[in-house]
This record gives C-alpha cells, structure tokens and sequence, in this order.
C-alpha cells in the first residue's frame, strides 16, 4: 500500500476511536457538578470569619452590659475577645485551608470540562499543505472543493482527542471522591460543631441580656439603653439569618456528598436521571444558603 494512502488509513482508523471514546462522556453533569461544587465552597469559606466574629461578639456583649459603675476599656474588650477566641481562629485557618482546596477541585473540574478546547489553527495548516501536495500525475488526490471537508474532518479529530485527553483526567479527578467527601464532611463537622452552637448561644445570651440587663440601664441611661437595644435587634435578626443558612449549608453538605459519588458513577452514562435529579436538588439547596447569607451581610 502508497505510504501516504497507509497514512490515510491509520488517520481514519484513529478518528473512529476517539469518536468511540470521546462520544460517551457526560461533561454537562460534571460543568454542573463542578459549578455546584464552587457555589458550595464559597457558601462554607463565609464560616470560619464568621465563627471568630460571633465569638468575639459574644464577649464584647457581655462586656458591655456589665456593671455600668465597672470601667469600660474597649480596647482591653478587645484583647479579651481575641485571647478568648483565639482557638477558634487557629482552627478556622485549618477549616479555611480545606475550603480553599475545595474551590480549587471545582475549578479544576470546570477547566476540564470546558468546551473551550485549545486552537489548532497550525496543524490544520499542515493538514492543508499535507493535502494540496497529494498529486498524481500533476492532479490533484483531493478535489479542490472537498479540501474544506478534508480540514474540518482533522479539525474535529483534533477536538475529539483533546477531549478524550480531558475526560481521563476528569475520571482521574472524580476517582478522588473519597477525599472531597472527607474535606467536605470536616466542613459540614465545623459548621455544625463549631459554628452552629456559638450562633445558637449568642442568641441565647442576647435575649437573655435584653430581658434583664437592659431594663436596669434604662432608668439612669434610657435614650442609650434604646439605641443599644435597637442595634442588638438588628444584629440578633442577622444572627438568625446566619444560623439558617449554616443549617441549609449543613444539609447542602450532604446533597453534595451524595453527588459526589454519583457523578463518578455515571460520568459515562449521558443523560442519568438519577444524578441529574441529585445535582438539582444540590443546586435547589446551595440556592437557599446563598439567600440567606446575602439577607445577613
């Protein structure tokens, strides 16, 4: 066989398997999955600055409304709020460190699976000289006007390779779901752990304030004593809307978890209801927390 009819065939021959292997891949589920994924990170990486403020309120509160004839030093309040927080803060550089490693995995993902493939624009000026020098006899293999058809067949070959490229290091990334369940799993123990009780007991404690501390400051200092209670209104009310996005984060968390393995599962089966109907109700969840951490800040 002419060499350059051998070369023709292996080219066909290739083409046929990347459009056997690059055909199966569901990269929509994993944009969605991958999207999802960011939306979530971003939802948890609000919590460990959060945390650390609501400890540190929580002290300045009680400070506060202490026994008025006591000296009031903000900035030793201060002080005492960062010495008392301060292994909360320690570990929620660590809970931020996983955060940061969760965002990371999603861009990764949506990088892969990205329909913005690389520009091939110098092969295919080779796959049109490669072409126009296909002659016999001084006449041209190729007719001319099947010359575009020649180009835009290596052009998807190109695409479909690159693609196959992207769906093994998809597969490779979605093998890895142990670990993103494990980071996301310490991320939901913290927000449940940590964040859940200190925004549950500074409510506690500030209702508990506004019953019996500020009616006794209210006979020597009242117009202060309202615009103190007014202002801890305003931020008991955002406390509360905290609290219910770390609750919905907390079950989002496990919306995630689920469809973490299930994207790995079904990566190779387009159009799966089930992780379909898994990354709707991801989406339905995480658009929840994000409602209600733009109402609180």
């Amino acid at each position: 066989m002419h060499r350059t009819m051998l070369h023709a065939v292996r080219l066909a021959a290739g083409l046929a398997l990347t459009l056997l292997f690059a055909g199966c891949a569901d990269f929509g589920v994993v944009r969605t999955y991958a999207d999802e994924t960011k939306k979530l990170s971003a939802a948890f990486g609000t919590m460990p600055k959060t945390t650390v403020a609501i400890c540190e309120a929580r002290f300045t509160l009680t400070e506060q409304t202490a026994d008025p004839f006591v000296p009031f030093d903000i900035d030793k309040v201060r002080a005492g709020a960062t010495a008392q927080c301060e292994p909360i803060a320690r570990q929620s550089e660590g809970v931020q460190t996983l955060v940061t490693l969760l965002e990371n995995y999603a861009d990764t993902l949506a990088a892969l699976a990205d329909e913005k493939l690389p520009d091939y624009a110098a092969e295919l000026d080779g796959v049109e000289s490669a072409v126009a020098s296909l002659q016999q006899g001084g006449q041209a293999i190729v007719p001319p006007d099947q010359v575009q058809a020649v180009i835009a067949l290596a052009k998807l070959l190109s695409r479909l390779a690159t693609q196959h490229v992207a769906r093994g290091e998809i597969r490779n990334l979605l093998a890895q779901s142990d670990g993103v369940n494990a980071t996301t799993h310490t991320l939901q123990w913290y927000a449940g752990t940590i964040t859940a009780p200190l925004l549950e007991n500074y409510l506690e404690r500030s209702a508990l304030l506004a019953k019996h501390r500020l009616p006794a400051f209210e006979k020597t200092e009242p117009l202060g004593t309202r615009v103190f209670a007014i202002a801890l209104r305003g931020e008991q009310d955002r406390v509360k809307k905290l609290a219910e996005a770390n609750r919905e984060l907390i079950a989002a968390a496990d919306k995630h978890k689920a469809a973490t393995g299930t994207v790995r599962e079904k990566f190779d089966k387009p159009d799966d209801k089930v992780v379909r109907e898994q990354l709707f109700d991801l989406a339905k969840d995480v658009r929840k927390v994000h409602k209600h951490l733009r109402a609180a800040f």
